[in-house]
């Protein structure tokens, strides 16, 4: 008996499925649709987080549309939104009127929050390129540099 989708559940596949379809929809993207739809994903967030009580945190929502981006286009466009975040969650203070008591510690908090961002930026491109790699040697037989079984059947 082979061993995949028969030991799952139907809604683990169904699951599957509809992220194999995401995967898929993304990848058929240009880089400048996937940079325009980071963009308004970042500014749906950005409206609900600037119409949100304080104590209601909004930034690991800003993870969707900058991992997004880093993973489908590149690093450098992950950074800008890394900052893009950070420099959202001060906005969203000062739109409050709260203030930090020195300059240091508000410069402090964003260094941190874009330390913070960057870091998933990089999980999100080595988590990609692993992604890719594990695709690619899946499909193809080692020694003969074939396609096997799954590779004819994709």
């Amino acid at each position: 008996m082979r061993r995949g989708f028969d030991s799952l559940h139907p809604l683990q596949i169904y699951r599957i499925n509809m992220l194999k379809k995401i995967f898929a929809y993304l990848e058929a993207q240009s880089k400048s649709q996937i940079i325009g739809l980071s963009i308004s994903l970042f500014i749906i967030i950005f409206l609900i987080n600037n119409c949100t009580p304080l104590k209601i945190s909004f930034n690991a929502f800003y993870l969707f549309p900058t991992c997004l981006v880093a993973s489908y286009v590149n690093w450098c466009w992950g950074f800008v939104f890394a900052l893009a975040s950070s420099a959202a969650w001060i906005l969203a203070l000062h739109s409050i009127g709260l203030t930090y008591e020195k300059p240091v510690y508000l410069l402090w908090s964003f260094a941190v929050r874009v330390a913070y961002y960057l870091m998933m930026v990089f999980f999100a491109i080595t988590l990609r390129k692993r992604f890719l790699f594990e695709h690619s040697i899946s499909r193809v037989d080692p020694l003969t540099n074939l396609l096997n079984s799954r590779g004819f059947y994709e």
